[in-house]
């Protein structure tokens, strides 16, 4: 199974058409990977009869105890339990909706006119603001048992972090009146914008028109409720900010803002950095299978928590931060178990065989600017020292300069060798 997830996780590094093409040896789509790590039925048949939960544990959609998401239940816990184990939240968090692409049947699929992607499965997340750590998440899987609305699911979400002094940043969804109430016993302080027509909300605010920067406010206890005009109207619920305004710069110009804007602004972004590092990889293969759209995402997900994981450890230690590109490239080769060195030979043999059959001349090597005749290390010899299982010692000793090379492969070749080199395609036997 380590090495099915580590092909998956090549496939979305290296998108290609079909997945046949990751095992074909045409010059255009050509990729060893695959190949050396898996015979392709055998990735199919695995891919064919892969499941996470057991089916015979599954509960009918008309009995009382269903679970619309069993397919792919277990996983969502592992993941859940892992994520909050491995990981100390800082003090800012955010809870917003992620968007996993499916447009095929299923009954708690979605449509979302405002996020990028319209059409799929929701999943609730809590985030850190700061790296976009998902600490926990819920998919959205229209079970009348449990509750949807905004406040519940935050509550849920906010469950395991209540009583820390967390600071939790919210859009206009999820914020209102209600939620501080139950928040407020909880030592959580929560910032986030509000729409106009949410119960509790003061009514005297909106009344009569302001002009751009305009700032007005109502308090309610430790909540404070502004209204400030920008380019279009904007109110926020606070528990932690002064209605002041500050002066920051813009793009163009400097302007003044509310503090509890620009800590908005600065803190709300935490579910969209973990989307956009999702969308550098996508697993965009289509699937008969419902189950696989959020398998394959949820895998995903994994590989950035652990870039993140990765990347906390060595600012600790005063070590330089890596890539999700580079994270991805270890996993894989951990988990291919086997070896993916590439053979220069191979490589020839595979992507280069314009050699045999073009015209191609020797000549004397360019010249460096180096006192002294230019010379190369002749392909030929070196590549069956090679072969013959020399040390890189032992070739570095009996190595052979030549002052010959052919132009148009970009290699040295004594004379004996360019004959042999432009005849065979496997030229060290």
């Amino acid at each position: 199974m380590r090495q099915f997830t580590a092909i998956c996780m090549h496939m979305r590094i290296n998108p290609k058409p079909t997945l046949h093409d990751y095992w074909t040896r045409h010059p255009a789509l050509h990729s060893s990977f695959c190949r050396k790590v898996m015979p392709r039925e055998r990735f199919l048949s695995i891919l064919a009869f892969f499941h996470i939960a057991d089916n015979s544990t599954f509960i009918p959609f008309d009995q009382p105890d269903h679970d619309p998401v069993h397919k792919i239940r277990p996983f969502i816990t592992h993941l859940n339990d892992k994520f909050k184990e491995l990981y100390s939240l800082g003090q800012n968090v955010c809870i917003d909706e992620a968007m996993i692409p499916f447009k095929g049947r299923s009954r708690f699929r979605v449509y979302m006119k405002d996020k990028p992607t319209k059409w799929g499965f929701k999943l609730y997340e809590i985030c850190e603001s700061g790296s976009g750590y998902v600490y926990s998440f819920e998919m959205y899987c229209a079970d009348k048992r449990i509750s949807n609305k905004p406040i519940d699911v935050t509550m849920r979400l906010m469950e395991p972090i209540l009583n820390k002094g967390h600071r939790l940043f919210l859009d206009n969804y999820y914020c209102c009146p209600a939620l501080w109430t139950r928040l407020q016993p909880h030592q959580t302080m929560m910032v986030g914008t509000c729409r106009k027509n949410r119960l509790g909300m003061p009514a005297d605010l909106f009344q009569g028109r302001q002009h751009q920067g305009d700032l007005d406010y109502r308090r309610k206890g430790q909540l404070i409720v502004t209204r400030w005009f920008d380019k279009r109207e904007v109110v926020t619920l606070s528990t932690l900010h002064k209605p002041e305004l500050r002066i920051t710069p813009g793009r163009f110009e400097v302007k003044e803002k509310p503090l509890a804007v620009i800590d908005y602004i600065r803190n709300m972004s935490g579910v969209d950095h973990s989307d956009q590092l999702i969308s550098f990889f996508p697993m965009r293969r289509k699937s008969q299978k419902w189950w696989k759209k959020p398998f394959f995402h949820l895998l995903t997900l994994v590989s950035i928590q652990t870039t993140i994981l990765l990347n906390k450890y060595r600012r600790q230690h005063g070590r330089r931060v890596t890539t999700l590109s580079s994270v991805v490239k270890e996993l894989i080769v951990r988990h291919a178990g086997t070896d993916l060195t590439i053979d220069a030979v191979e490589d020839t043999v595979n992507l280069s065989l314009a050699r045999l059959h073009e015209r191609h001349f020797i000549k004397l090597c360019p010249p460096t600017g180096e006192p002294g005749k230019a010379r190369r290390q002749c392909k030929v010899c070196t590549d069956k020292a090679k072969k013959a299982g020399a040390t890189h010692e032992e070739r570095k000793n009996k190595r052979k300069l030549v002052p010959t090379w052919c132009p148009e492969c970009k290699v040295g070749l004594c004379l004996d060798c360019f004959e042999l080199y432009h005849m065979k395609a496997d030229y060290t036997k």
